[in-house]
């Protein structure tokens, strides 16, 4: 399969070179756009994080001595905005293959049925191909199947998956988010015992504990030892479960960060092989 590391990022003089020369000039047009979505959507996060939106409280749970971490007050979350700049970002990206098939196809301005497939298994390639990639070239056919999904051990973590997917849920609904905080943060208590244990869902909501700090020595009903603890949580902007795949952590600047360099990877990647293959274009 081909590496989704395979390209890294273009620097403005090369990016210039290579889309004055490029046979695929539309599609490096598309990637460019959707990277000023993704970094206009990274700096109103970042703002956003930096402003502190979530509160965590600590609280003292008297029945089994410990103390629990809960959010308590989260700012909500620029839902429409995001969403917009997130489908956006997401289809410039899904163009910018699509563009790769039908240059590939002939470039007929009556071609409605070209496009670049992304499948999870073989079967459902083998569905489509005749249907969308009739008109090109069997070699470049095979490039294609090359960047499938279904190549890898487990499919549905790639980036070239999960740019399906958020693709064909933006045609029907608005992408939402949600906070996920991150469990590498630290929570370091002043006394002799075990450390603190972080929630399995990542994801959080008003009221939910996304830590806890046990004191195991203590009897039930011990009153609050006030033992002081350094805390610290960060919080990420996700994809609310299900938009995805029903229990996957999605970060949102991640995993778009993730699918540009990959679709840049999948450009260069044809770029180079229209260039040492001019008949797949005849």
């Amino acid at each position: 399969m081909l590496d989704e590391n395979q390209a890294g990022p273009r620097d403005a003089v090369a990016a210039s070179l290579v889309m004055a020369e490029s046979l695929l000039k539309e599609c490096w047009h598309k990637l460019d756009r959707a990277k000023e979505h993704l970094k206009a959507l990274d700096e109103e996060i970042g703002v956003f994080l930096d402003s502190k939106p979530a509160v965590v409280v600590r609280e003292y749970d008297a029945q089994l001595p410990r103390y629990l971490f809960r959010v308590k007050s989260m700012r909500a979350i620029p839902q429409a905005r995001w969403a917009l700049i997130i489908g956006d970002c997401v289809h410039n990206l899904r163009s910018a293959l699509d563009y790769i098939a039908w240059r590939l196809a002939g470039s007929d301005h009556e071609d409605r049925r070209t496009l670049f497939p992304i499948c999870e298994n073989p079967k459902q390639f083998e569905d489509s191909r005749q249907r969308r990639l009739s008109r090109i070239h069997g070699d470049a056919v095979a490039e294609i199947v090359r960047c499938q999904p279904y190549n890898r051990p487990d499919p549905h973590p790639s980036a070239l998956w999960t740019l399906q997917e958020l693709d064909v849920r933006d045609k029907h609904k608005l992408l939402t988010t949600t906070y996920m905080f991150n469990p590498s943060g630290s929570v370091a208590v002043h006394t002799d015992g075990p450390g603190a244990t972080f929630s399995r869902d990542p994801r959080s909501e008003h009221d939910s504990v996304i830590a806890e700090l046990p004191f195991p020595n203590f009897p039930p009903g011990s009153p609050d030892p006030q033992a002081k603890v350094d805390a610290d949580f960060a919080f990420e902007i996700a994809f609310e479960r299900g938009i995805i795949d029903p229990i996957g952590n999605y970060e949102v600047r991640g995993s778009l960060r993730g699918i540009v360099k990959t679709v840049e990877g999948v450009i260069s990647h044809f770029d180079g092989l229209l260039a040492r293959n001019p008949e797949w274009l005849l």
